[in-house]
């Protein structure tokens, strides 16, 4: 299993302590099955509730311009699905072949964060698939 080293994106400093949440997150992402027929850009996503249990999510495509669902809203609608709104996802990480910057969330994807999580309680994170460098950023920001 890869391992990442993280760190804050706002300031660029090394956090010391990793919530095993974070970790897990991740782990999934490499789990998840992503089919980007038309982009070819593959969104790997996982989630780890409030109370730790982890989610996969993927985008999924089927023409040019349509999307059945993007990375973010696939982990939380299956969170949503399999947990309730009692157990909210409290991160969201992408394990990716890039990495190494901030995550950066459509608008779409931005409400579905904003009204099924607690923005001040999530981290979004983004890793390569491979381990390394994980930039994590709180969902607030």
């Amino acid at each position: 299993m890869p391992k990442w080293n993280f760190i804050n994106g706002l300031d660029k400093q090394v956090i010391e302590v990793v919530n095993p949440r974070w970790v897990s997150a991740l782990e999934v992402a490499l789990t998840s099955q992503a089919t980007p027929d038309q982009s070819r850009y593959h969104v790997n996503a996982g989630g780890a509730t409030k109370e730790g249990n982890a989610i996969p999510g993927s985008n999924h495509e089927m023409a040019k311009t349509d999307t059945i669902t993007h990375g973010e809203e696939a982990v939380i609608a299956a969170a949503l699905e399999k947990f309730g709104r009692e157990d909210p996802i409290e991160v969201i990480a992408f394990a990716g072949l890039g990495g190494g910057e901030i995550a950066s969330p459509c608008g779409n994807c931005r409400d579905a964060i904003k009204k099924y999580t607690d923005p001040k309680k999530l981290v979004i994170i983004n890793a390569p698939r491979g381990g390394g460098t994980a930039v994590l950023v709180p969902g607030d920001t």
